[in-house]
């Protein structure tokens, strides 16, 4: 099964300094990301990341911890066209313009301010979720794409490929930004290996008929899976697990265990 991981990362920082909140400056935003041109079989790519900061930086917990939520964030909900990037080859001016389409994204700046304004402002409430709703959230990222030409179920867990934006009329970036990045962080992990739980959901789909045309199975798979993977104990142990290590840098709270 290949697993198709797209990724594109931005983010604006609202912090709280002596009671008031200040907005980073375009120097702060080239601290803390980066855009560079790297070669991956034989074909360039502009790569977007977030530097890991110095344990002095006052944002480093913050931004050190969540690397792969501000990853989520932007391309989800980042509508620029970058196109513009992979034509500029030139160092200097890349990093210029991927800042500049940063500090210009309405959209994304809007949700990294809520992230650190309920992050690091007590005047601002957090918001409160149950773990049902967490998991509605979480199970969407296990996605079934499609049938090959052999009938088997192909299968994703992709920021920019998963089926929220289908099911899910309300959108919660905050929430879905944290159900992606605990599960890539675990995706092979150790203590939990989210890679063969998904595998153990893809082959429960085949003990059960779901059609003789191909549309309406693959549809009847991805609804399957969504609840086979919220029904799954390790999903729900790994969400509280991230949780609870990540609590003091996340902008909600889990219903029941505050």
């Amino acid at each position: 099964m290949r697993i198709l991981l797209s990724i594109l990362l931005s983010t604006f920082i609202l912090i709280q300094t002596n009671g008031q909140n200040k907005q980073l400056t375009k120097n702060d935003f080239n601290i803390i990301f980066k855009a560079s041109r790297i070669t991956y079989e034989g074909k360039e790519y502009v790569q977007k990341t977030i530097k890991t900061l110095d344990s002095i930086h006052p944002l480093s917990k913050i931004t050190n911890n969540n690397e792969y939520y501000f990853m989520y964030l932007y391309p989800s909900y980042n509508k620029n066209n970058e196109t513009i990037l992979e034509n500029i080859k030139d160092t200097i001016k890349l990093q210029n313009k991927y800042i500049e389409m940063l500090w210009n994204d309405s959209s994304f700046v809007k949700n990294i301010n809520d992230f650190f304004a309920k992050t690091l402002c007590p005047e601002y409430k957090q918001d409160t979720i149950s773990i049902d709703k967490l998991l509605n959230f979480a199970v969407k990222f296990f996605f079934v794409y499609k049938l090959d030409e052999i009938g088997d179920y192909r299968g994703k867990v992709c920021s920019g490929l998963n089926a929220i934006d289908k099911t899910d009329s309300i959108r919660n970036p905050q929430v879905e930004a944290f159900c992606f990045s605990s599960i890539f962080s675990n995706y092979e992990g150790e203590k939990f290996n989210m890679l063969n739980e998904f595998k153990k959901g893809l082959t429960e789909l085949y003990s059960i008929k779901l059609g003789t045309n191909n549309n309406d199975i693959l549809l009847r798979a991805q609804g399957a899976l969504f609840f086979i993977m919220k029904q799954n104990e390790n999903l729900k142990k790994m969400l509280l697990y991230e949780y609870e290590k990540r609590k003091d840098y996340l902008p909600f709270v889990i219903k029941g265990l505050e």
